[in-house]
Parts: C-alpha cells; sequence; structure tokens
C-alpha cells in the first residue's frame, strides 16, 4: 500500500489508479494533509510543499489541482516536464496527467486536412522525444525511487508486445463494379502495368483468389502469436477515404464469423462515420450482427479523432477499448506512453471508463511518410521495441492486410514481417 499525503483532487486520483493500480499493480489511499494516517514505517509518498523526513517528497507544480483547460507552458528540464525542487526533481503526477490526458490537444485547434491533431505541435516532438516512451521512464524512476527508499519490491511491469490489423480493403478486384474493372484495367494498361491487369482478371474469372482476401491466413498468423492481438474490420461504405466493397460479400460476411472464434475482432470505423452518429451505429449494427455479440473494441481509419468529442461519443455507442491512439505520419509514443490507461476528459474533470491503448507504429508510416526500406524498416522498430520493452513498457504495431501482398511494392514488406 501506497500512502499519499496530498488535498484531494480528481485529477490526482485518476493519474494515481494509472501509474499505481495499472501499471505498478499497487495499492493507494490518499490521505489529507491534516488526517494523515501514515507514520515512518509506512510507504508515503508526500504530494504537498512541505517536507516529511520519512516520505518520499514530491513537490506539486499545479497542474493537479487546476479544473478546466488554462494556459499551461509544459516546462522541460532534459527528460523531466514541469522540474520542481524535491527528491524525484519534477512532479511526476502533473507530467503524467498532461501527456496521457492530452491536454495539449485541447489547447491546439490546428488540425490537418483530415481534423487530425497535428505531431509537430505536440511538446513531445518539440523537445525530440517523440520516439520515447518517457511516462515509462518515469514511473519506472519512480518505482525504482520507492523500493530503494522504503525497501521495498514492487517488480517491473512485464511487457506484452502486439500486433493488430485493419482490414480496410478485403477485396483488391472483386465486388467493386464491372464497369470499374474495365475502366482501371484500361488505365493499367496506359501505364504499361499489364501484370496487374492479369491479375485482376484472374482474380476477377476465380482462375487466382484475389489478393487481398487473406484476412483468415492473417488471423491464424496473429492468433498463433499472441491471443490479445486484435483484428479490425471495416463495415462503412463505400468512399473516397473508406475504399471497401460496393457489393456486399456473403464470403467475408462468414470468413468475420469463423475469425471471431479465433481472435479478438473489433470495428475499424469509417472516416464518415468518425463524425457521423448514424453512420457508426449502422456499422457498429452490421458487425455485432455478423459475429453474434457485442462490439467493443474499435479504431478509427485514417485514425481519425478529435478530444474530447471522438472518444465521448465511442463510450456513448458502448465502446469500451479504443486502439487509434498514435500519429498516422510518425512513429512513436502521442500520450507519451506505451501502455494502456483509462480516458480523462478535462472539459468534465472526469475519468470514463474507455480504456486507450497506445499504437507506436504502422506499416504505411514507415514506407510512405518515412521512406524506409523493408530492412531499416525492420532495425528501426526493432530498435524502438527493445527500449520499449527494456522498461516494462508494451508495444504495439499495426499492419495492414492488404500490404501483406506482392501488389502495389509490398512484397517484401509481407514476407519480412508477417509470414512464417
Amino acid at each position: 500500500m501506497i500512502r499519499i499525503i496530498a488535498s484531494h483532487s480528481n485529477r490526482l486520483e485518476y493519474v494515481c489508479r494509472q501509474i499505481f493500480n495499472r501499471w505498478l499493480n499497487i495499492e493507494f489511499e490518499i490521505c489529507q494533509p491534516n488526517d494523515i494516517k501514515a507514520d515512518a514505517n509506512d510507504t508515503v509518498i508526500n504530494y504537498t510543499n512541505s517536507i516529511i523526513d520519512y516520505a518520499l517528497n514530491i513537490t506539486p507544480h499545479g497542474l493537479i489541482h487546476q479544473h478546466g483547460i488554462s494556459n499551461v507552458t509544459p516546462e522541460w528540464d532534459g527528460e523531466h516536464l514541469f522540474p520542481t525542487e524535491c527528491e524525484l526533481g519534477f512532479d511526476i503526477f502533473s507530467a503524467v496527467f498532461y501527456l496521457i490526458s492530452r491536454y495539449e490537444e485541447y489547447e491546439d485547434n490546428a488540425t490537418d486536412n483530415h481534423g487530425r491533431y497535428l505531431p509537430e505541435n505536440s511538446t513531445l516532438f518539440q523537445q525530440g522525444l517523440l520516439e520515447t516512451p518517457i511516462v515509462d521512464k518515469w514511473v519506472e524512476e519512480l518505482r525504482i525511487s520507492l523500493n530503494g527508499k522504503f525497501g521495498i519490491e514492487i517488480p517491473k511491469h512485464t511487457p506484452e508486445n502486439l500486433t493488430t490489423i485493419d482490414v480496410d480493403n478485403v477485396y483488391a478486384f472483386r465486388n467493386k463494379g464491372f464497369f470499374r474493372h474495365i475502366l482501371y484495367s484500361a488505365k493499367d494498361l496506359i501505364k504499361g502495368e499489364k501484370q496487374d491487369v492479369v491479375k485482376r482478371w484472374k482474380s476477377l474469372l476465380h482462375i487466382e483468389d484475389d489478393p487481398f482476401f487473406n484476412i483468415e491466413e492473417v488471423s491464424q498468423r496473429l492468433a498463433d502469436e499472441n491471443p490479445d492481438n486484435v483484428i479490425f474490420f471495416h463495415c462503412g461504405c463505400y468512399g473516397k477515404y473508406d475504399k471497401k466493397t460496393i457489393i456486399p460479400s456473403i464470403r467475408y460476411w462468414k470468413a468475420k464469423q469463423r475469425i471471431d472464434k479465433q481472435i479478438i475482432v473489433g470495428l475499424h470505423i469509417s472516416y464518415r462515420a468518425a463524425t457521423n452518429d448514424t453512420a457508426l451505429k449502422l456499422e457498429k449494427w452490421i458487425l455485432e450482427k455478423c459475429l453474434g455479440r457485442q462490439v467493443s473494441k474499435c479504431r478509427f481509419h485514417y485514425l481519425k479523432f478529435a478530444l474530447p468529442y471522438g472518444y465521448d461519443r465511442l463510450e456513448q455507442f458502448g465502446f469500451t477499448d479504443d486502439y487509434s491512439m498514435a500519429y498516422s505520419d510518425m512513429a512513436g509514443y502521442r500520450a507519451g506512453t506505451s501502455r494502456s490507461f483509462t480516458f480523462y476528459n478535462i472539459e468534465k474533470e472526469k475519468e470514463t471508463k474507455l480504456t486507450i491503448h497506445p499504437l507506436i507504429v504502422m506499416d504505411k508510416t514507415l514506407r510512405l511518410d518515412m521512406k524506409l526500406d523493408v530492412e531499416s524498416a525492420y532495425k528501426y522498430i526493432d530498435s524502438l521495441k527493445k527500449e520499449c520493452n527494456a522498461i516494462g513498457g508494451d508495444f504495439t504495431t499495426l499492419f495492414h492486410n492488404q500490404n501483406v501482398t506482392d501488389l502495389n511494392g509490398w512484397g517484401e514488406w509481407g514476407e519480412r514481417f508477417f509470414k512464417k
């Protein structure tokens, strides 16, 4: 049991639940400064402006006891946010809260053309720490300090590495309308890509299987690797950013039912449904009708969500777990941590029941945004994972079923990352 001497606040309760209950697997109790239940034999954190000899003293920065959004300057001292004169050298509670609540995303209204928060505006990017699981490092510093000061043994978190799959396009060619194939075949011929034309018509004539319809093979690989791996199915309508089948596929419907028996399945919320309640309700209903159960896990297509609106809607529609906390065009730790945490709505000053699972890197980012070749990408991911796991961090990656094929130049990637 950790006893924390501090004035009460919802933010402090929230951040302590993440640090102690969720990440360090230890109980805590917050004691008011005028009602101290601790003594020199207890494990005590003193989170006040005074000093207690037998406690680990952490001087508050002030953010934890504020309400709403104010003009907060993220002050850094090396790798520590909100430095204060204390044994740790910084206010870990305010620092963790600022990053995992995504405080800065409430302050900054600048977005890209998809309405997404700009990674360049984040304090971690500006400090050169976006690729560092800095919150996990802070928690490890706290764990070591508590063990050393009080002679206890809080174990390090055991890492879990997850692979997730987004199924944006279940078919490369089939179920998309005959006239589209005539048009695209003509375009491919004009560009001199005769091989793609041959693949298209072999698939349409059922001489060969559709190259994107690899979802059962991919899901079996995920199931063999880790039963907690997740596959997300897009159930929205065809659109500019939602390139799904136009004609419903019974084969796809039945494949999803089989896959649900071997691995965790979630909804890949379409681009349109990210801001359209009717579309989101319909897509969730479609997947639930197919699986014969409630669907509680999701990821936004294009990682298109804004705070707090996006996460509020997920709770309203019955989702309990989201896997969208990442940047589309940069790898790293958007919330500073690799570990799951619950969402805190700053506008309501309330912790929600929605669990956020940070995503660290995805295939598209490595190849199309970072311009890495397959071997460089593999070494980059391996380096990130080793640093993360060394401090007890979890590491989650994202691949797309369509990129585990030999179409569009992805052949080597599928072989390197996904073939047994």
